[in-house]
């Protein structure tokens, strides 16, 4: 699944912000969505004087620190958390966060599993064949990051334009979140957001990245709500007047939406809990982690409903000598929606209603991609997939054919249990009713697809 990290975006920013103001005539009116007077549930913050000293660089003027220091004190006191010990704090320029982003973001992003990424995402009709996604991801990130921290180096950076104005302001109100978070709960340890962790638990990453997500937009909207000042609010709706981003803009829509995922609707969930349970229940969560997306698309399945384990057969056997296992792991309600809803091409995608209501029902899935040694257009996926009830199973079933019938035209073969295609010289796709599930097999050829198939029997 997408690479994250604990970023910040422009788009975010805006998105949060403006959707929750008003625009009346020549003035601008920020209205909150939630206006939170409880107040904070948890440590009481120390006075500023007594809070540990952050480590500044040089580069940041002793004004601009008196600023951070104040907005630091201000989420601490709201957010009802304490900094424990010192961290680093820095501005980047927009050309040294693209250096960033290459040296830290797409350092492990190897050649190898971005051509994996791009196999899946094709195979799953979500982007167009041969994308260049590490470009696409470098030019995303460096037109999109306002900021960002990062819990290996326990380093915050916000990108600086001409000055620390509203935007950076409340951008450095969202970083400091993640500082406290960390310094509280482990982000690393404890929600496990590493790179390798989340390699191999996607899933689980999703859902964890959206309720840190969550938390700070949200804290960062209470201070910008409570602490910002009438400039604040003024140099945010002026940068939002003269912004543009052409390449967030002409990315693909499953990118673009899952992009955007942990941070609206981990906001959307945060606000849920802080309405069950002010901070303290927001504070809860981070101890006992949400661990799949269909609790935070669903808040009332936190924390009690936990996903079925789906195991897939040994597909590598049955396929023989020569495949590798390319890609494997649990699409989740989330994405399970985007295939639905967000394909790249209009014959690829369902109205984006029918897709949320046909994933809503999500009970649990497996998939693993399989690709030829040699063959880069070999492939084969299998997804299989549980459902809440046999209602859940029948909606599903009914929105995944009316999606294959449209991507792949008329199945060869019909029945209750089972639609197959087998188009000359394409792919030979079957999907399967199973016991209050489903399965997909998509294979580049019939010789792939009859070995996959049989790993069933």
């Amino acid at each position: 699944m997408l690479k994250r990290g604990l970023l910040t975006l422009l788009v975010l920013l805006l998105t949060i912000c403006l959707c929750a103001g008003t625009l009346l005539g020549a003035g601008w009116v920020l209205t909150p969505a939630v206006v939170k007077t409880a107040a904070p549930q948890g440590t009481a913050p120390a006075a500023e004087s007594a809070l540990p000293a952050a480590v500044t660089s040089p580069q940041i003027s002793a004004d601009v620190a008196r600023q951070m220091d104040l907005i630091q004190t201000q989420v601490s006191a709201m957010r009802g958390l304490t900094l424990q010990y010192p961290f680093s704090r820095d501005t980047l320029t927009p050309d040294q966060l693209r250096q960033k982003v290459k040296d830290n973001f797409l350092k492990s992003y190897t050649p190898q599993l971005a051509a994996d990424d791009v196999l899946l995402y094709s195979t799953l009709g979500l982007i167009k064949p041969k994308t260049d996604i590490v470009t696409l991801f470098e030019n995303l990130y460096s037109e999109q990051i306002a900021g960002f921290y990062d819990p290996e180096t326990k380093q915050m950076y916000v990108v600086q334009g001409t000055g620390f104005n509203g935007l950076e302001r409340m951008t450095y109100a969202h970083e400091f979140t993640h500082t406290l978070q960390d310094q509280h709960y482990d982000l690393r340890g404890h929600l496990k957001i590493t790179d390798e962790y989340c390699h191999t638990h996607a899933e689980y990453c999703s859902a964890v990245t959206a309720l840190v997500e969550g938390d700070a937009v949200s804290a960062e909207q209470d201070w910008f709500y409570s602490d910002g000042s009438k400039q604040d609010h003024s140099q945010v709706q002026d940068f939002y007047l003269h912004y543009s981003s052409p390449v967030y803009d002409s990315s693909p829509d499953f990118i673009k939406d899952d992009l955007l995922f942990p941070y609206q609707k981990g906001y959307e969930f945060v606000q849920t809990l802080y309405d069950r349970g002010g901070w303290r229940a927001v504070n809860q969560a981070l101890e006992d982690p949400p661990v799949s997306t269909a609790q935070i698309l669903h808040p009332e399945l936190y924390p009690q409903s936990k996903p079925e384990t789906v195991t897939l057969p040994d597909l590598a056997s049955s396929l023989g000598p020569g495949w590798r296992q390319a890609a494997q792991g649990t699409l989740g309600e989330w994405y399970t929606y985007l295939v639905l809803a967000r394909g790249w091409q209009n014959t690829m995608r369902l109205p984006e209603a029918l897709g949320q209501q046909a994933a809503a029902g999500w009970a649990g899935d497996s998939y693993a991609l399989y690709q030829k040694t040699g063959d880069p257009t070999s492939r084969v996926l299998v997804v299989e997939w549980k459902w809440a009830s046999l209602a859940d199973a029948d909606q599903f079933w009914s929105a995944l054919s009316t999606l294959c019938k449209e991507r792949w035209g008329a199945p060869l073969k019909e029945s209750a249990l089972e639609l197959k295609w087998a188009p000359a010289n394409q792919e030979a796709v079957a999907i399967q009713y199973t016991n209050q599930g489903t399965r997909w097999i998509i294979a580049s050829d019939q010789s792939a697809f009859d070995q996959a198939r049989s790993a069933f029997k």
